[in-house]
């Protein structure tokens, strides 16, 4: 009976230990496809351990593609100019989230991502349709520690 209680003490012990920096990962990516940035819990923790935390959006991209390529003329030479001078419209802001979305959505097609958001933890482990950085952690540390 005393060895049972020790062992529980022992466990919930371990349990509310405060995790060391040690058990966070360097870099968190996340990726989004329209989501709101607001709807991403554990950024704010995960920032106050020191992790790079950095958030895309693949959405943008696709946006503006269809917008662009919206009432083109059937001719390919002058429905390239029509979309040059619709690209040229833009301001430096959508030029660069434009930018900035097709990167994201490169970097999404790399790791093979079909399933948004997804958390990438450093560059390595693939977390797809999770909207807590502290549940992806929570994995990553869990197939982390069965690694020998």
């Amino acid at each position: 009976m005393t060895t049972v209680r020790i062992t529980l003490m022992v466990l919930l012990a371990m349990a509310t230990a405060p995790v060391s920096a040690t058990d966070w990962p360097d870099s968190i990516l996340v990726i989004l496809d329209g989501q709101p940035e607001q709807h991403l819990l554990g950024v704010h923790t995960a920032r106050q351990q020191k992790v790079s935390v950095v958030v895309m959006d693949v959405a943008p991209i696709g946006l503006l593609e269809e917008n662009l390529g919206r009432g083109l003329y059937p001719d390919t030479d002058r429905a390239g100019r029509q979309a040059e001078r619709r690209i040229g419209r833009l301001t430096e802001a959508k030029k660069q989230q434009a930018i900035n979305s097709a990167i994201a959505r490169s970097t999404a097609a790399a790791f093979g991502v079909r399933r948004f958001p997804a958390i990438i933890i450093n560059r390595r482990f693939v977390f797809e349709g999770l909207y807590d950085l502290r549940d992806a952690v929570r994995r990553w540390r869990n197939q982390h520690r069965s690694k020998p």
